[in-house]
């Protein structure tokens, strides 16, 4: 007991008569009423509101029996919740915890598609480079362009086309062979390396 006086008696003499010492129910420890007060400055600011427009964006509206309501840090996933509105952005309260929304049906198809469909849907299109004809959408194919290769529209009937062997050397730009059952025809029988698309004769 003796010891505990003189301890305070001590206390006193450092902080002086006009401070208030405060024992710390939570150490046990004896502090000043400033160092309570400092401690109490420094914990988050608690704001006041009546519905959620008065709190920040990651905020919700805490309503409080016979108290205050308070600005409140919104939810994360799997957090108990009561509405949507605890939830942080962009989730749902769903079976009381926080949930990210379920993608539709068109997100799902889109999910499962194959990375061949993906790469269909990526295919080049005329004027593209290209290194060969899969790499080109639906009607084109992978030809030379001046010193590169690109997607080149493959001919109809009618259409002009290259007769092959008949080139001196190599073309700058060269040509897709005719669309399937169609065949390059010489248009004269005049030596000319371009032809016409026409209809393949059938063998009987």
């Amino acid at each position: 007991m003796l010891a505990c006086t003189v301890l305070f008696v001590c206390l006193l003499s450092i902080y002086g008569t006009d401070t208030s010492l405060i024992l710390d129910s939570n150490s046990n420890i004896i502090r000043s009423s400033a160092e309570i007060e400092g401690r109490a400055q420094g914990a988050k600011t608690q704001v006041s509101c009546n519905d959620d427009s008065d709190c920040d964006r990651r905020q919700y509206c805490e309503r409080r029996p016979m108290l205050n309501s308070i600005c409140t840090d919104c939810k994360q996933k799997r957090r108990r919740c009561h509405s949507d509105n605890m939830c942080c952005p962009g989730m749902q309260c769903v079976n009381d915890l926080c949930t990210p929304p379920k993608k539709s049906e068109s997100e799902t198809n889109r999910d499962r598609q194959s990375p061949l469909d993906n790469r269909r849907k990526q295919r080049g299109q005329e004027r593209d480079k290209c290194v060969r004809s899969r790499d080109c959408g639906e009607g084109l194919c992978c030809t030379r362009y001046l010193e590169e290769k690109r997607c080149q529209r493959i001919p109809n009937e009618g259409e002009v086309c290259l007769l092959r062997g008949r080139s001196k050397g190599p073309r700058a730009i060269g040509r897709c062979d005719c669309a399937h059952g169609f065949s390059c025809r010489p248009l004269s029988e005049s030596y000319n390396s371009h032809g016409v698309c026409q209809p393949s004769e059938k063998q009987g």
